[in-house]
C-alpha cells in the first residue's frame, strides 16, 4: 500500500496472521528504491518475488492488499498459491483483464496523460517537480503522508534534473503485459473485498463482472476519494479493512 500502509499499521499488530502490503510494482522492482530490471514486469515475476519474501521471512500465509495493476498479480497468486493468500483486498484494480491488441495504439497517449506517469517528466529542480506533483490526483490534498510518499519516490538524475524513480522499462513492461494475458485464469473462493472509490476507474457494471465471476466470495464496498484512496483518504480505507479483517481472523 505504499504510504497508506502507515495508516493500516495502526491495527496490523492486532491481526493473528501476517499481512503483506504492496503498492503497484513496489515488490517486483521498477519503482522507489527497488531494482530496475530490464524485464520481468508481469504477474509471474511478481509472484516469484512474493514467494521469495515468504521464504525469507518464514511466512506461510498473508492477507493481501493490492492497488491498481498490482491487483492482476494478486488475483493470479491467490488462484495459484494453494493457501498462501488468506484474504484478498483489491483497491480500484486496473489492467487486470487482458486488453485488445489494438489498444496498444493508445499507449503513447496514456503515457502522456496518466497522472501516475507524469512525474517521469524531468523537471529542472526538486521544487518544480514538487509543484507538478501537488496538482496530480494521487497527491490531492497534499497531506504529510502524501508529501512523504512523493519524497520517497523521486530523485535527482545524472543530468541534474529531478524525476520519478519509476523506471521507463517498468512502464513499458506493465502495459505490454496487459495485451498478453489476464490475471484471471481460474476461480478463487477465499474471502475477497473490492474497494471502489467514488471517483475511481471502475464505475460501470461490465467492469465488475470478471471479479464477480472469478471471486466467488466477493464483497464490494464504496470508499471516498479517487483512484488513490489509500493516499487521499487513508483513514477511510483503513477502517473498511479493519471491519473486513475482524470478521475473518
Amino acid at each position: 500500500m505504499g504510504g497508506g500502509g502507515r495508516e493500516l499499521g495502526r491495527f496490523r499488530r492486532k491481526l493473528p496472521t501476517r499481512s503483506l502490503y504492496g503498492s503497484s510494482l513496489q515488490i517486483c522492482g521498477g519503482s522507489g528504491d527497488s531494482s530496475k530490471p530490464e524485464a520481468g514486469y508481469d504477474p509471474l515475476a511478481v509472484i516469484g518475488d512474493l514467494e521469495a519474501v515468504f521464504a525469507q521471512e518464514g511466512w506461510d500465509s498473508a492477507h493481501v492488499v493490492a492497488h491498481s495493476w498490482a491487483a492482476k498479480a494478486a488475483v493470479a497468486w491467490a488462484a495459484q498459491s494453494s493457501g498462501r493468500v488468506r484474504s484478498l483486498t483489491l483497491i480500484d484494480p486496473a489492467f487486470v483483464v487482458q486488453m485488445p491488441i489494438w489498444t496498444g495504439l493508445t499507449f503513447p497517449l496514456l503515457y502522456r496523460t496518466l497522472s501516475f506517469l507524469k512525474l517521469l517528466q524531468p523537471q529542472a529542480s526538486e521544487a518544480k517537480l514538487r509543484s507538478l506533483a501537488q496538482g496530480l490526483k494521487q497527491f490531492e490534498g497534499w497531506s504529510e503522508l502524501q508529501e512523504r510518499v512523493f519524497e520517497l519516490g523521486v530523485e535527482e538524475k545524472a543530468d541534474g534534473r529531478w524525476a520519478s524513480k519509476f523506471a521507463l522499462q517498468a512502464r513499458d513492461g506493465v502495459f505490454a503485459d496487459c495485451l498478453r494475458s489476464s490475471g484471471f485464469s481460474q476461480p478463487w473462493g477465499g474471502r475477497s473485498l473490492l474497494l471502489l472509490p467514488e471517483r475511481g476507474l471502475n464505475r460501470s457494471a461490465w467492469q465488475l463482472r470478471p471479479y464477480q465471476r472469478f471471486l466467488s466470495n466477493l464483497s464490494v464496498r464504496p470508499v471516498p476519494g479517487n483512484h488513490w484512496p489509500h493516499l487521499s483518504t487513508p483513514q477511510g480505507v483503513a477502517e473498511v479493512l479493519r471491519e473486513f479483517w475482524i470478521v475473518i481472523v
